[in-house]
């Protein structure tokens, strides 16, 4: 079983870290396979990322065992041996021969929608790996007790993995209660069982997460997420839709199914009960993300890993279609066109034989299917060729895709660049990230560090340290030569004890040469530059990690969620969002009591409530909330008195306006108590 995925991998060479074109989210989960613990201390609960154990767990058990980068591949061989293992065993449940199996995995294995997907550390790589294996398991004519516990047990997984993987599992665990048991007791007897197993999985998480690393509930962050997020501005998704005759690799389903469709028909192919209930499933969940795009408003159609949903169900149904149309050939031309495919791979498609864009690609698509049909009696390989050349046309085909002045993200779906990429730049990229992990090792209490980022791969590399979620990215000023203003401020605030500079050479030089001469730029702790892959220089600081007291921020030296900056102050008025105006700075608190004091006002009557001003903390668990009420327009200020006993944990001072008046904020002092 490893032979084939092995093979295929050093033929076909992928990009292995699948950076693009998202560059950022899956780093996140790559920091927490290679830097799990600086993770946790720096996360903790209060990410929806942290609650997504499946997916990173493994990848971390691999990267302590083989290190990150041989572990990482280790794993995805594994998954790829394990998706095979199931291909092949529905082969031998609808006696397919060996050259049928051998098309089938190869199919299955080297589509680019999957290996996109697959390839990324991002969640949806084991969403695509389990989810084929939960297809053919619900699949089974007749399902055991055995069976159910392996559906319950992957469906726990992927759903913790992606809780919108829902979708997905809901349709397979329906399909295995309707062609798997022929009674109602049976039926029950099934959804029991496998409810039972995924609830087992999901507590699994919940205990070892309180236990080993404190958190009450690892799932919270995620729920919290899912209550609050809502689509307004999605910046993947076109205003327009022209994309949907560019990207041509989506209609890989319907031409499936169409043309497996028609040719059985001319050739009186019959499918059986369980292929046709494979079938429906396939266009079922492939429709499901068209109804999330066009009639929920969900995310976006065009970027690739978002189909990864549809993938274990498409696989399934092209074992289904391929096993059928290619009964009766010859074993010679069966394993024939699975090399064929993978030379058709191996090459790519000159842009002369790019597809066309728009109406004309819709065009060549029914060409070639019509060609099919007419072949399917007399040269039955003829069109199996066909429609299997077609996908992969469709695949790594598309045609050029430029983005317009309101698509603000490049999303083209040129698969050209996804094999033959050994020594690309985004082996560079990882590697220069475990280079940069291991030299931050070296800093003491690094999980605490604050990063200044400048240009080039530096932010999402330093994303192993989850800095752009919890306050911790350094903003510049608006050249990028300097720090800004409030970044100043949250130095002599002592919210940066720990100062990382990192990125190019000549970018990071001037940084430190340009460091404000009132601060200095306290102990050097590491200077570093690495002498391959990116070549980037990682300077680190040690900061005053206290402020001489009181200190205060003004508005404009604080983050700002809603709102707007009216000079130094922040200002909320009718129109604006309802929530968090000002928040940080995560400065750390030597223990003791101290007080912080907000100063605001508020055009509504004095008294009235209009917000709320709060200290928080991870550590922090008494009542830390005063109201913010009406001050007639005059200014106004509360105080909330505390006490630090974690000088570790990190806190944060936050002014949330209830969408009552018009709401200033001015400052914000904290001192002794």
């Amino acid at each position: 079983m490893l032979a084939l995925p092995l093979a295929l991998y050093v033929v076909l060479r992928p990009e292995n870290y699948g950076l693009t074109p998202n560059a950022l989210d899956p780093i996140f989960y790559t920091g927490y396979a290679i830097n799990f613990d600086d993770m946790m201390h720096a996360v903790g609960g209060r990410h929806y990322f942290v609650s997504r154990w499946s997916a990173y767990l493994p990848g971390y058990v691999a990267d302590v065992i083989a290190g990150p980068v041989v572990g990482r591949l280790l794993w995805r061989l594994l998954l790829a041996a394990l998706i095979l293992h199931v291909t092949w065993s529905l082969g031998r449940r609808w006696k397919r021969t060996a050259a049928q199996r051998f098309l089938v995995g190869t199919l299955v294995l080297t589509m680019p929608i999957f290996v996109r997907a697959f390839f990324t550390d991002y969640v949806e790589y084991l969403v695509v790996a389990l989810g084929v294996c939960l297809v053919s398991v619900c699949l089974r004519p007749r399902q055991t007790v055995w069976s159910a516990l392996s559906i319950g047990v992957l469906a726990g997984l992927i759903v913790v993995a992606n809780p919108v993987a829902v979708t997905l599992v809901a349709l397979c665990v329906l399909t295995s209660l309707i062609v798997g048991a022929r009674s109602w007791r049976g039926r029950a007897v099934v959804a029991g069982t496998a409810g039972g197993a995924a609830i087992a999985v999901v507590l699994a998480g919940l205990v070892l997460f309180r236990w080993w690393y404190g958190i009450d509930n690892v799932y919270q962050p995620s729920i919290d997420f899912i209550r609050s997020y809502h689509v307004t501005n999605d910046p993947w998704r076109s205003p327009q839709h022209r994309w949907l005759a560019e990207f041509t690799w989506l209609y890989g389903v319907p031409i499936l199914l169409l043309g497996a469709v028609v040719i059985a028909r001319r050739r009186r192919i019959t499918f059986d009960r369980i292929e046709r209930a494979a079938l429906v499933l396939c266009a079922v969940q492939y429709s499901t993300h068209w109804f999330d795009q066009f009639v929920r408003n969900g995310l976006s159609l065009e970027v690739s890993f978002y189909w990864s949903f549809s993938y274990p169900t498409f696989a399934v149904a092209l074992a289904v279609v391929v096993g059928r149309l290619t009964d009766g050939l010859r074993a010679q031309i069966v394993a024939g066109i699975g090399l064929a495919w993978i030379a058709f791979l191996l090459i790519g498609v000159p842009d002369v034989l790019r597809l066309p864009s728009g109406f004309l690609f819709g065009l060549v698509s029914m060409a070639v299917i019509v060609a099919s049909v007419a072949t399917a009696r007399r040269t039955p390989w003829v069109p199996v060729v066909m429609i299997i050349g077609l996908l992969g046309w469709t695949q790594i085909g598309a045609p050029e895709y430029v983005p317009t002045a309101d698509t603000p993200i490049n999303a083209s779906p040129k698969y050209d660049r996804l094999f033959r990429h050994a020594g690309d730049e985004s082996e560079a990229i990882f590697h220069e990230a475990v280079w940069f992990e291991e030299q931050m090792d070296r800093v003491p209490n690094d999980a605490s560090s604050a990063f200044v980022t400048v240009g080039g791969w530096a932010s999402p590399i330093v994303a192993l340290y989850a800095p752009h979620v919890t306050g911790r990215l350094v903003d510049l000023d608006e050249d990028g030569s300097n720090l800004a203003p409030q970044s100043i401020a949250d130095i002599k605030g002592g919210a940066r004890p720990i100062l990382v500079v990192f990125g190019p050479v000549p970018a990071v030089d001037r940084i430190v040469a340009t460091f404000p001469k009132d601060l200095g730029l306290g102990t050097q702790l590491l200077d570093v530059t690495h002498q391959t892959d990116l070549r980037y220089r990682l300077a680190v600081y040690a900061m005053p990690d206290a402020a001489i007291l009181p200190f205060t921020w003004r508005a404009d030296s604080l983050p700002i969620t809603n709102g707007r900056l009216v000079g130094t102050t922040a200002v909320v008025a009718p129109g604006d969002q309802p929530g968090i105006v000002t928040f940080g700075p995560y400065i750390r608190l030597r223990p003791g009591r101290y007080a912080a004091t907000i100063r605001y006002s508020s055009t509504e009557p004095v008294g009235r409530a209009v917000g709320v001003f709060d200290v928080s903390s991870p550590a922090f668990e008494s009542s830390t909330s005063l109201a913010m009420t009406g001050t007639g327009g005059l200014p106004g200020q509360i105080t909330i008195v505390f006490d630090v006993l974690d000088p570790a944990a990190r806190y944060e001072f936050r002014s949330r306006w209830d969408g009552i008046g018009s709401m200033t904020i001015d400052s914000v002092t904290y001192d002794h108590s």
